[in-house]
């Protein structure tokens, strides 16, 4: 899925996050994307742009990742009606 990077305006500068990003599926290092303030102390949400796929994962309270990366591991030489389970 191909995400148009031209949606994502004002987005600014983070502290970079490493993460696998569960679109494309690649470990990514990103600094670019939201940062929203909770209302709890010190609780902070945030929404980083994956750089190879323009896809945003969000952060809840900074560490828990929504969508989550994929389980386990790409399976190659399936056959074409068995692979889409896969991607």
């Amino acid at each position: 899925m191909k995400f148009n990077q031209k949606c994502w305006e004002d987005a600014s500068e983070l502290d970079t996050k490493i993460y696998i990003c569960s679109y494309c599926n690649k470990e990514i290092a990103s600094n670019i994307g939201y940062l929203s303030k909770g209302s709890y102390e010190k609780a902070e949400d945030y929404i980083y742009i994956c750089h190879n796929c323009n896809a945003p994962t969000y952060f809840r309270y900074g560490y828990e990742q929504i969508p989550g990366s994929k389980y386990g591991f790409n399976v190659e030489g399936l056959p074409s009606d068995i692979e889409y389970i896969y991607i």
